[in-house]
């Protein structure tokens, strides 16, 4: 398979995730090794891309859960804001799915 932009454009994205992902960890452990900052962000960053590939519903747990911590402690807050952002999250993954299911389904109408 050939190479298009859009793999160039996946390409930078997961390279500047990793960027910026190396980047807090070596501001959060930084009495750890480069090498075990550089495996850390690794991981972390092999994981998001991967649950975005084969599961995005995952990945927006995984956002939710990582959003969450922004929020008052109070139970009834955070239990608001969980469901909240999960239903956002999941509605606008659910329309970008739905979107490329309709432009596919046109293309084909067209061949």
């Amino acid at each position: 398979m050939r190479p298009n932009k859009w793999h160039a454009y996946w390409a930078a994205l997961a390279a500047a995730m990793l960027a910026v992902n190396l980047w807090r960890n070596r501001r959060k452990y930084h009495a750890e090794s480069w090498l075990w900052c550089m495996g850390k962000s690794l991981a972390d960053t092999s994981l998001v891309c991967l649950l975005a590939i084969f599961c995005p519903p995952l990945l927006i747990a995984y956002s939710v859960l990582w959003l969450v911590q922004f929020v008052s402690d109070e139970p009834i807050w955070r239990t608001t804001f969980s469901v909240l952002a999960g239903i956002t999250l999941a509605a606008v993954g659910g329309w970008s799915g739905f979107r490329k299911q309709v432009d596919d389904a046109i293309e084909t109408l067209r061949r």
